[in-house]
Protein backbone atom coordinates (compact mmCIF):
# COMPACT_ATOMS: atom_id res chain seq x y z
CA UNK A 1 0.00 0.00 0.00
CA UNK A 2 1.52 3.21 -1.09
CA UNK A 3 1.44 7.01 0.73
CA UNK A 4 -1.17 7.81 -2.23
CA UNK A 5 -3.18 4.74 -1.48
CA UNK A 6 -3.49 5.56 2.71
CA UNK A 7 -4.25 9.60 1.41
CA UNK A 8 -7.40 7.84 -0.42
CA UNK A 9 -8.57 5.58 2.77
CA UNK A 10 -8.01 8.42 4.59
CA UNK A 11 -10.10 10.60 2.52
CA UNK A 12 -12.99 8.02 1.95
CA UNK A 13 -13.32 7.70 5.98
CA UNK A 14 -13.51 11.64 5.71
CA UNK A 15 -16.36 11.54 2.88
CA UNK A 16 -14.10 13.88 0.36
CA UNK A 17 -14.01 11.64 -2.33
CA UNK A 18 -15.19 12.11 -6.07
CA UNK A 19 -17.19 9.43 -7.90
CA UNK A 20 -13.61 8.53 -9.59
CA UNK A 21 -11.95 8.11 -6.64
CA UNK A 22 -14.66 6.35 -4.76
CA UNK A 23 -14.15 3.54 -7.90
CA UNK A 24 -10.71 3.66 -6.99
CA UNK A 25 -10.72 2.96 -3.35
CA UNK A 26 -13.47 -0.26 -3.90
CA UNK A 27 -10.88 -1.42 -6.25
CA UNK A 28 -8.29 -1.21 -3.43
CA UNK A 29 -11.02 -2.88 -1.31
CA UNK A 30 -11.86 -5.56 -3.18
CA UNK A 31 -7.63 -6.42 -4.30
CA UNK A 32 -5.43 -5.49 -0.89
CA UNK A 33 -5.90 -6.96 2.11
CA UNK A 34 -3.47 -4.20 3.77
CA UNK A 35 -5.84 -1.61 2.74
CA UNK A 36 -8.92 -3.47 4.57
CA UNK A 37 -7.03 -3.33 7.47
CA UNK A 38 -6.43 -0.49 7.31
CA UNK A 39 -9.79 0.60 6.14
CA UNK A 40 -11.36 -0.87 8.90
CA UNK A 41 -8.77 0.87 11.83
CA UNK A 42 -9.59 4.07 10.45
CA UNK A 43 -13.48 3.21 10.93
CA UNK A 44 -12.89 2.33 14.09
CA UNK A 45 -11.21 5.39 15.02
CA UNK A 46 -13.78 7.55 14.00
CA UNK A 47 -16.97 5.43 15.42
CA UNK A 48 -14.54 5.39 18.66
CA UNK A 49 -14.04 8.64 19.38
CA UNK A 50 -16.94 11.19 19.85
CA UNK A 51 -16.99 13.89 17.10
CA UNK A 52 -15.41 17.10 17.92
CA UNK A 53 -14.63 16.44 22.03
CA UNK A 54 -10.79 16.53 22.65
CA UNK A 55 -9.06 13.77 24.78
CA UNK A 56 -5.87 14.03 25.84
CA UNK A 57 -3.86 10.72 26.06
CA UNK A 58 -1.90 9.83 29.40
CA UNK A 59 1.00 11.61 30.34
CA UNK A 60 4.03 10.52 28.33
CA UNK A 61 1.63 8.09 26.58
CA UNK A 62 2.64 10.03 22.97
CA UNK A 63 6.72 9.88 23.30
CA UNK A 64 6.31 5.81 24.50
CA UNK A 65 4.17 5.40 21.61
CA UNK A 66 6.14 6.60 19.32
CA UNK A 67 9.10 4.68 20.82
CA UNK A 68 7.80 1.32 20.32
CA UNK A 69 6.74 2.50 16.78
CA UNK A 70 10.35 3.52 15.52
CA UNK A 71 11.74 0.46 17.61
CA UNK A 72 9.60 -2.30 15.65
CA UNK A 73 10.89 -3.98 12.96
CA UNK A 74 9.58 -2.42 9.92
CA UNK A 75 6.92 -5.85 8.56
CA UNK A 76 7.24 -6.69 5.47
CA UNK A 77 6.25 -10.24 3.56
CA UNK A 78 2.68 -10.83 1.06
CA UNK A 79 0.60 -11.24 4.39
CA UNK A 80 1.17 -7.72 5.31
CA UNK A 81 -1.89 -7.51 7.56
CA UNK A 82 -1.45 -9.97 9.70
CA UNK A 83 2.03 -9.09 10.28
CA UNK A 84 0.89 -5.33 11.22
CA UNK A 85 -1.30 -6.58 13.72
CA UNK A 86 1.30 -8.32 15.26
CA UNK A 87 3.57 -5.47 15.41
CA UNK A 88 1.04 -3.29 16.91
CA UNK A 89 0.39 -6.46 19.60
CA UNK A 90 3.85 -6.26 20.25
CA UNK A 91 4.17 -2.44 20.49
CA UNK A 92 1.52 -2.58 23.28
CA UNK A 93 2.84 -5.22 25.03
CA UNK A 94 1.97 -4.62 28.83
CA UNK A 95 5.11 -6.27 30.31
CA UNK A 96 7.73 -4.06 31.24
CA UNK A 97 5.89 -1.16 30.06
CA UNK A 98 6.27 2.05 31.96
CA UNK A 99 2.71 2.84 31.29
CA UNK A 100 0.99 0.03 32.93
CA UNK A 101 -0.06 0.19 36.32
CA UNK A 102 -2.61 -2.80 37.48
CA UNK A 103 -4.41 -3.00 34.36
CA UNK A 104 -3.35 -2.00 30.26
CA UNK A 105 -4.24 1.32 29.25
CA UNK A 106 -6.96 0.40 27.10
CA UNK A 107 -8.80 -0.95 30.13
CA UNK A 108 -8.29 2.17 31.47
CA UNK A 109 -9.82 4.45 28.47
CA UNK A 110 -12.75 1.84 28.74
CA UNK A 111 -13.76 2.47 31.96
CA UNK A 112 -13.84 6.37 31.33
CA UNK A 113 -16.07 5.74 28.25
CA UNK A 114 -13.43 7.02 26.02
CA UNK A 115 -11.13 5.36 23.50
CA UNK A 116 -7.52 7.63 23.32
CA UNK A 117 -6.66 6.67 19.71
CA UNK A 118 -3.02 6.70 20.60
CA UNK A 119 -3.35 3.67 22.49
CA UNK A 120 -6.74 1.52 20.80
CA UNK A 121 -5.60 -1.66 18.89
CA UNK A 122 -6.66 -0.05 15.72
CA UNK A 123 -4.67 3.06 15.82
CA UNK A 124 -1.92 0.73 16.41
CA UNK A 125 -2.27 -1.25 13.25
CA UNK A 126 -2.59 2.67 11.51
CA UNK A 127 0.54 3.42 13.28
CA UNK A 128 2.29 0.15 12.41
CA UNK A 129 1.18 0.52 8.71
CA UNK A 130 2.13 3.85 8.35
CA UNK A 131 5.68 2.73 9.63
CA UNK A 132 5.58 0.48 7.01
CA UNK A 133 4.69 2.19 4.28
CA UNK A 134 7.29 4.94 5.01
CA UNK A 135 5.27 7.68 5.94
CA UNK A 136 5.59 8.13 9.89
CA UNK A 137 8.20 10.62 10.32
CA UNK A 138 11.60 9.52 11.63
CA UNK A 139 12.02 9.65 15.76
CA UNK A 140 13.31 13.06 15.58
CA UNK A 141 10.73 14.58 13.58
CA UNK A 142 8.00 14.37 16.62
CA UNK A 143 5.85 11.28 16.04
CA UNK A 144 3.00 13.91 18.38
CA UNK A 145 2.70 15.72 15.04
CA UNK A 146 1.36 12.27 13.23
CA UNK A 147 -0.90 11.30 16.79
CA UNK A 148 -2.34 14.90 16.18
CA UNK A 149 -3.25 14.46 13.31
CA UNK A 150 -5.36 11.38 13.97
CA UNK A 151 -8.45 14.21 14.47
CA UNK A 152 -9.34 13.74 11.01
CA UNK A 153 -10.24 10.82 11.44
CA UNK A 154 -12.97 12.31 13.75
CA UNK A 155 -15.18 13.41 10.54
CA UNK A 156 -18.60 11.84 9.80
CA UNK A 157 -19.12 8.92 7.62
CA UNK A 158 -20.59 8.77 4.55
CA UNK A 159 -23.99 8.75 4.14
CA UNK A 160 -25.84 5.67 2.74
CA UNK A 161 -27.15 8.32 0.38
CA UNK A 162 -23.79 9.78 -1.38
CA UNK A 163 -23.37 6.43 -2.77
CA UNK A 164 -25.64 4.77 -5.55
CA UNK A 165 -27.60 1.64 -4.28
CA UNK A 166 -26.25 -0.71 -6.58
CA UNK A 167 -22.36 0.41 -5.79
CA UNK A 168 -23.18 -0.13 -2.27
CA UNK A 169 -24.29 -3.93 -2.55
CA UNK A 170 -20.90 -4.36 -4.76
CA UNK A 171 -19.09 -2.95 -2.18
CA UNK A 172 -20.39 -4.87 0.34
CA UNK A 173 -20.03 -7.65 -1.18
CA UNK A 174 -16.80 -7.48 -2.08
CA UNK A 175 -15.75 -7.26 1.41
CA UNK A 176 -17.80 -10.04 2.30
CA UNK A 177 -16.88 -13.62 3.19
CA UNK A 178 -18.16 -15.20 0.49
CA UNK A 179 -16.19 -13.10 -1.96
CA UNK A 180 -13.02 -13.69 -0.32
CA UNK A 181 -13.90 -17.84 -0.29
CA UNK A 182 -14.56 -16.94 -4.27
CA UNK A 183 -11.17 -15.21 -4.58
CA UNK A 184 -9.80 -18.65 -2.71
CA UNK A 185 -11.58 -21.03 -5.20
CA UNK A 186 -9.32 -21.54 -8.38
CA UNK A 187 -12.27 -23.19 -10.44
CA UNK A 188 -14.65 -20.16 -9.16
CA UNK A 189 -12.23 -17.59 -10.53
CA UNK A 190 -11.10 -18.85 -13.85
CA UNK A 191 -14.81 -18.98 -14.25
CA UNK A 192 -15.77 -15.95 -13.60
CA UNK A 193 -12.50 -14.05 -15.34
CA UNK A 194 -14.44 -14.49 -18.28
CA UNK A 195 -16.41 -10.57 -19.16
CA UNK A 196 -18.79 -12.72 -21.12
CA UNK A 197 -19.37 -15.15 -18.38
CA UNK A 198 -20.10 -12.50 -16.20
CA UNK A 199 -22.69 -10.81 -18.22
CA UNK A 200 -24.61 -14.18 -18.37
CA UNK A 201 -24.26 -14.75 -14.30
CA UNK A 202 -25.87 -10.70 -14.25
CA UNK A 203 -29.04 -11.98 -15.48
CA UNK A 204 -31.55 -13.06 -12.32
CA UNK A 205 -33.24 -15.83 -14.23
CA UNK A 206 -29.77 -17.67 -14.95
CA UNK A 207 -28.31 -16.98 -11.54
CA UNK A 208 -31.76 -18.69 -9.91
CA UNK A 209 -31.48 -21.53 -12.22
CA UNK A 210 -27.74 -22.15 -11.90
CA UNK A 211 -28.73 -22.99 -8.15
CA UNK A 212 -30.33 -25.82 -9.38
CA UNK A 213 -28.15 -28.86 -10.46
CA UNK A 214 -30.31 -30.02 -13.05
CA UNK A 215 -30.22 -26.95 -14.84
CA UNK A 216 -26.47 -26.77 -14.49
CA UNK A 217 -25.53 -30.18 -15.82
CA UNK A 218 -28.40 -29.33 -19.03
CA UNK A 219 -26.49 -26.15 -19.99
CA UNK A 220 -23.35 -27.64 -19.55
CA UNK A 221 -24.53 -30.77 -22.01
CA UNK A 222 -25.42 -28.45 -24.11
CA UNK A 223 -22.67 -26.60 -24.34
CA UNK A 224 -20.80 -29.38 -24.78
CA UNK A 225 -22.54 -30.66 -27.99
CA UNK A 226 -22.26 -28.08 -31.34
CA UNK A 227 -25.64 -29.38 -32.67
CA UNK A 228 -27.17 -28.71 -29.11
CA UNK A 229 -25.92 -25.77 -28.79
CA UNK A 230 -26.55 -24.34 -32.11
CA UNK A 231 -30.49 -25.22 -31.36
CA UNK A 232 -30.51 -23.51 -28.01
CA UNK A 233 -28.92 -20.39 -29.53
CA UNK A 234 -31.38 -20.01 -32.14
CA UNK A 235 -33.53 -17.06 -31.18
CA UNK A 236 -36.89 -18.66 -32.45
CA UNK A 237 -36.06 -21.93 -30.32
CA UNK A 238 -35.59 -20.31 -27.13
CA UNK A 239 -38.45 -18.24 -27.84
CA UNK A 240 -40.67 -21.35 -28.35
CA UNK A 241 -38.60 -23.06 -24.86
CA UNK A 242 -40.15 -20.05 -22.81
CA UNK A 243 -43.47 -21.67 -23.61
CA UNK A 244 -44.68 -24.64 -21.33
CA UNK A 245 -46.42 -26.61 -23.60
CA UNK A 246 -43.20 -26.75 -26.64
CA UNK A 247 -40.89 -27.29 -23.18
CA UNK A 248 -42.87 -30.08 -22.19
CA UNK A 249 -43.29 -31.64 -26.07
CA UNK A 250 -39.46 -31.49 -26.65
CA UNK A 251 -39.59 -34.26 -23.61
CA UNK A 252 -42.45 -36.37 -25.07
CA UNK A 253 -40.83 -39.82 -26.94
CA UNK A 254 -43.44 -39.36 -29.48
CA UNK A 255 -42.22 -35.54 -30.56
CA UNK A 256 -38.61 -36.95 -30.96
CA UNK A 257 -39.92 -39.83 -33.44
CA UNK A 258 -41.53 -37.19 -35.36
CA UNK A 259 -38.47 -35.19 -35.49
CA UNK A 260 -36.22 -37.85 -36.51
CA UNK A 261 -38.22 -39.36 -39.38
CA UNK A 262 -36.77 -38.11 -42.62
CA UNK A 263 -40.07 -37.43 -44.41
CA UNK A 264 -40.85 -35.11 -41.35
CA UNK A 265 -37.35 -33.32 -41.91
CA UNK A 266 -37.47 -32.96 -45.88
CA UNK A 267 -41.24 -31.46 -45.45
CA UNK A 268 -39.97 -29.00 -43.09
CA UNK A 269 -37.76 -27.88 -45.33
CA UNK A 270 -40.53 -26.45 -47.21
CA UNK A 271 -41.66 -23.66 -46.13
CA UNK A 272 -45.55 -24.44 -47.58
CA UNK A 273 -45.36 -27.10 -44.53
CA UNK A 274 -44.15 -25.26 -41.72
CA UNK A 275 -47.06 -22.66 -43.27
CA UNK A 276 -49.50 -25.48 -43.26
CA UNK A 277 -48.34 -27.26 -39.99
CA UNK A 278 -48.49 -23.93 -37.96
CA UNK A 279 -51.82 -22.24 -39.74
CA UNK A 280 -54.52 -21.88 -36.93
CA UNK A 281 -57.45 -22.84 -39.73
CA UNK A 282 -55.95 -25.84 -40.48
CA UNK A 283 -55.55 -27.49 -36.93
CA UNK A 284 -58.81 -29.16 -37.35
CA UNK A 285 -57.88 -31.11 -40.81
CA UNK A 286 -54.62 -32.17 -38.82
CA UNK A 287 -56.52 -32.94 -35.65
CA UNK A 288 -58.97 -35.25 -37.29
CA UNK A 289 -58.04 -38.79 -37.01
CA UNK A 290 -60.06 -39.96 -39.84
CA UNK A 291 -58.17 -38.06 -41.93
CA UNK A 292 -54.56 -38.55 -40.54
CA UNK A 293 -55.72 -42.53 -40.95
CA UNK A 294 -56.42 -41.93 -44.64
CA UNK A 295 -53.63 -40.14 -45.52
CA UNK A 296 -51.47 -42.82 -44.49
CA UNK A 297 -53.06 -45.52 -47.07
CA UNK A 298 -51.08 -46.12 -49.87
CA UNK A 299 -54.06 -45.52 -52.09
CA UNK A 300 -54.58 -42.06 -50.55
CA UNK A 301 -51.51 -40.79 -50.91
CA UNK A 302 -51.22 -42.07 -54.69
CA UNK A 303 -54.28 -40.50 -55.09
CA UNK A 304 -52.77 -37.05 -53.70
CA UNK A 305 -50.09 -36.63 -56.19
CA UNK A 306 -53.44 -36.08 -58.87
CA UNK A 307 -54.43 -32.12 -59.00
CA UNK A 308 -58.19 -33.70 -60.21
CA UNK A 309 -58.24 -35.98 -56.81
CA UNK A 310 -56.99 -32.84 -54.22
CA UNK A 311 -59.52 -30.65 -55.89
CA UNK A 312 -62.70 -33.34 -55.48
CA UNK A 313 -61.39 -32.93 -51.74
CA UNK A 314 -61.77 -28.81 -51.66
CA UNK A 315 -65.19 -29.61 -53.75
CA UNK A 316 -68.13 -32.05 -53.16
CA UNK A 317 -69.55 -31.39 -56.29
CA UNK A 318 -66.18 -32.22 -58.11
CA UNK A 319 -65.96 -35.93 -56.68
CA UNK A 320 -69.15 -36.76 -58.54
CA UNK A 321 -66.78 -35.91 -61.79
CA UNK A 322 -64.24 -38.60 -60.69
CA UNK A 323 -64.31 -41.14 -63.35
CA UNK A 324 -60.49 -43.10 -62.55
CA UNK A 325 -60.96 -46.31 -60.93
CA UNK A 326 -58.24 -45.62 -58.40
CA UNK A 327 -59.38 -41.96 -57.42
CA UNK A 328 -62.51 -43.13 -57.06
CA UNK A 329 -61.75 -45.98 -55.09
CA UNK A 330 -59.39 -43.69 -53.08
CA UNK A 331 -62.45 -41.46 -52.26
CA UNK A 332 -64.53 -44.38 -51.21
CA UNK A 333 -62.13 -44.84 -48.18
CA UNK A 334 -64.05 -44.98 -45.29
CA UNK A 335 -61.71 -42.77 -43.16
CA UNK A 336 -61.34 -40.50 -45.79
CA UNK A 337 -65.14 -40.16 -46.32
CA UNK A 338 -65.91 -40.25 -42.71
CA UNK A 339 -63.30 -37.13 -42.56
CA UNK A 340 -64.75 -35.12 -45.63
CA UNK A 341 -68.74 -35.60 -43.74
CA UNK A 342 -67.38 -33.01 -41.13
CA UNK A 343 -67.67 -29.38 -41.95
CA UNK A 344 -64.63 -28.13 -40.36
CA UNK A 345 -62.61 -30.65 -41.55
CA UNK A 346 -64.15 -29.83 -45.46
CA UNK A 347 -63.22 -26.25 -44.85
CA UNK A 348 -59.52 -26.48 -44.50
CA UNK A 349 -59.07 -28.95 -47.38
CA UNK A 350 -60.93 -26.32 -49.31
CA UNK A 351 -58.09 -23.16 -47.75
CA UNK A 352 -55.67 -22.16 -50.89
CA UNK A 353 -53.10 -23.06 -48.17
CA UNK A 354 -54.06 -26.98 -47.16
CA UNK A 355 -54.49 -27.20 -51.33
CA UNK A 356 -51.09 -25.84 -52.01
CA UNK A 357 -49.57 -27.71 -49.00
CA UNK A 358 -51.38 -31.34 -50.15
CA UNK A 359 -49.22 -30.33 -53.60
CA UNK A 360 -45.98 -30.79 -52.43
CA UNK A 361 -44.22 -34.07 -52.56
CA UNK A 362 -42.02 -33.39 -49.35
CA UNK A 363 -45.55 -32.26 -47.61
CA UNK A 364 -47.75 -36.05 -48.42
CA UNK A 365 -44.92 -37.74 -47.41
CA UNK A 366 -44.61 -36.35 -43.93
CA UNK A 367 -48.41 -36.85 -43.98
CA UNK A 368 -47.73 -40.92 -44.52
CA UNK A 369 -45.24 -40.84 -41.52
CA UNK A 370 -46.75 -42.51 -38.64
CA UNK A 371 -44.85 -40.76 -36.54
CA UNK A 372 -46.51 -37.06 -37.48
CA UNK A 373 -49.46 -38.61 -37.80
CA UNK A 374 -49.40 -39.75 -33.87
CA UNK A 375 -48.00 -36.54 -32.92
CA UNK A 376 -50.80 -34.57 -34.92
CA UNK A 377 -53.47 -36.64 -33.13
CA UNK A 378 -51.96 -35.68 -29.61
CA UNK A 379 -53.66 -32.27 -28.89
CA UNK A 380 -50.63 -31.41 -26.55
CA UNK A 381 -47.73 -32.20 -28.67
CA UNK A 382 -49.86 -30.86 -32.00
CA UNK A 383 -50.16 -27.66 -30.08
CA UNK A 384 -46.42 -27.31 -29.83
CA UNK A 385 -45.29 -28.52 -33.16
CA UNK A 386 -48.09 -25.78 -35.01
CA UNK A 387 -46.48 -22.98 -32.88
CA UNK A 388 -45.08 -20.16 -34.46
CA UNK A 389 -41.89 -20.00 -32.59
CA UNK A 390 -41.41 -23.87 -33.11
CA UNK A 391 -42.19 -23.60 -36.99
CA UNK A 392 -39.73 -20.51 -36.94
CA UNK A 393 -36.69 -22.60 -35.70
CA UNK A 394 -37.88 -25.15 -37.82
CA UNK A 395 -36.82 -22.91 -40.61
CA UNK A 396 -33.23 -23.00 -39.65
CA UNK A 397 -31.28 -25.81 -41.12
CA UNK A 398 -28.79 -26.07 -38.42
CA UNK A 399 -31.56 -26.60 -35.84
CA UNK A 400 -33.20 -29.10 -38.39
CA UNK A 401 -30.18 -30.76 -38.31
CA UNK A 402 -30.08 -30.59 -34.84
CA UNK A 403 -33.71 -32.21 -33.78
CA UNK A 404 -32.78 -34.91 -36.42
CA UNK A 405 -29.15 -35.80 -34.95
CA UNK A 406 -29.19 -38.81 -32.04
CA UNK A 407 -27.32 -36.24 -29.67
CA UNK A 408 -30.46 -34.12 -29.70
CA UNK A 409 -32.69 -36.80 -28.99
CA UNK A 410 -30.50 -38.69 -26.20
CA UNK A 411 -30.01 -35.02 -24.38
CA UNK A 412 -33.88 -34.48 -24.62
CA UNK A 413 -34.07 -37.85 -22.90
CA UNK A 414 -31.46 -37.13 -20.18
CA UNK A 415 -32.70 -36.24 -17.34
CA UNK A 416 -31.06 -33.40 -16.22
CA UNK A 417 -32.33 -31.95 -19.67
CA UNK A 418 -35.89 -33.15 -19.13
CA UNK A 419 -35.92 -31.36 -15.40
CA UNK A 420 -35.33 -28.15 -17.14
CA UNK A 421 -37.23 -27.83 -20.02
CA UNK A 422 -40.03 -29.42 -17.47
CA UNK A 423 -39.39 -26.73 -15.42
CA UNK A 424 -40.87 -22.93 -16.63
CA UNK A 425 -38.54 -20.80 -14.78
CA UNK A 426 -35.18 -23.16 -16.08
CA UNK A 427 -36.79 -23.20 -19.92
CA UNK A 428 -37.11 -19.49 -19.45
CA UNK A 429 -33.51 -19.17 -18.36
CA UNK A 430 -32.45 -21.14 -21.15
CA UNK A 431 -33.97 -18.97 -23.35
CA UNK A 432 -32.62 -15.92 -22.08
CA UNK A 433 -30.13 -13.13 -24.21
CA UNK A 434 -27.32 -14.01 -22.55
CA UNK A 435 -27.40 -17.54 -22.75
CA UNK A 436 -28.16 -17.76 -26.17
CA UNK A 437 -25.01 -15.61 -26.66
CA UNK A 438 -22.82 -18.00 -24.49
CA UNK A 439 -24.05 -20.49 -26.75
CA UNK A 440 -22.93 -19.15 -30.08
CA UNK A 441 -19.25 -18.35 -28.76
CA UNK A 442 -17.46 -21.70 -29.32
CA UNK A 443 -14.63 -20.54 -26.96
CA UNK A 444 -17.27 -19.81 -24.31
CA UNK A 445 -18.97 -23.08 -24.93
CA UNK A 446 -15.75 -24.93 -24.60
CA UNK A 447 -14.92 -22.72 -20.91
CA UNK A 448 -18.47 -23.06 -19.96
CA UNK A 449 -18.69 -27.28 -20.52
CA UNK A 450 -15.13 -27.66 -19.11
CA UNK A 451 -14.33 -29.01 -15.99
CA UNK A 452 -13.62 -26.30 -13.78
CA UNK A 453 -16.66 -24.83 -14.65
CA UNK A 454 -18.12 -27.88 -13.46
CA UNK A 455 -16.44 -27.60 -10.18
CA UNK A 456 -16.84 -24.07 -9.73
CA UNK A 457 -20.78 -24.35 -10.48
CA UNK A 458 -20.95 -27.36 -7.57
CA UNK A 459 -18.94 -24.98 -5.34
CA UNK A 460 -20.10 -23.56 -1.92
CA UNK A 461 -18.49 -20.14 -2.86
CA UNK A 462 -20.25 -20.07 -6.27
CA UNK A 463 -23.52 -21.24 -4.80
CA UNK A 464 -23.84 -19.03 -2.42
CA UNK A 465 -22.74 -15.91 -4.30
CA UNK A 466 -25.02 -16.85 -6.53
CA UNK A 467 -28.14 -15.94 -3.86
CA UNK A 468 -27.01 -12.53 -3.01
CA UNK A 469 -28.40 -9.35 -4.85
CA UNK A 470 -24.51 -7.96 -3.84
CA UNK A 471 -23.15 -10.83 -6.28
CA UNK A 472 -24.95 -9.15 -9.26
CA UNK A 473 -24.18 -5.75 -8.57
CA UNK A 474 -20.45 -6.44 -8.28
CA UNK A 475 -20.06 -8.64 -11.95
CA UNK A 476 -20.03 -5.19 -13.55
CA UNK A 477 -17.74 -3.51 -11.63
CA UNK A 478 -13.99 -3.24 -12.89
CA UNK A 479 -12.79 -3.75 -9.14
CA UNK A 480 -14.05 -7.11 -9.86
CA UNK A 481 -12.42 -7.88 -12.55
CA UNK A 482 -9.52 -6.24 -10.84
CA UNK A 483 -9.91 -8.52 -7.69
CA UNK A 484 -9.98 -11.68 -9.76
CA UNK A 485 -6.67 -11.17 -11.84
CA UNK A 486 -4.74 -10.06 -8.74
CA UNK A 487 -5.92 -13.42 -6.68
CA UNK A 488 -4.53 -15.14 -9.82
CA UNK A 489 -1.42 -14.20 -10.35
Amino acid sequence: MTSSDFDLLQRHQDGELTPGELQRVETLLASDADARVTAAALKGLATGLEIGEQVESPAGAVHEIMARVHAAPRPEGPRLGVRLRHAASRIFEPAGSSMRESRSLEEVMSSRSKIVWGVSAMAAIVLVGLWAAGLLPPAHDGGEATIGAAKRYQAPQIAGKDVAVTGTEAQAFMQSETFDRLLKDPAARKALASPEMRTMLANAQVRTALAEPAFASALQRISSDAALASAFADQSFSAALGKANVSAALTDVEMHAALADNAVAAALQQVEARDAFSAAGLGAAFADANLMAAFGKAEVQNALQNAQFRSALANPAARAGIADAQLKNALADADLQASLSRANVQAALSSAQMQAALADAGVRAALGSAALRNLMLRDDLRSAFSDAAFQGALADASVRSALASASFRDALMSADLSSALSSPQMSQALAAAEVRSMLSSAQLRQQFASAEMHAALRSSALQNALRQNGFAAALSQPAFATALARSSN
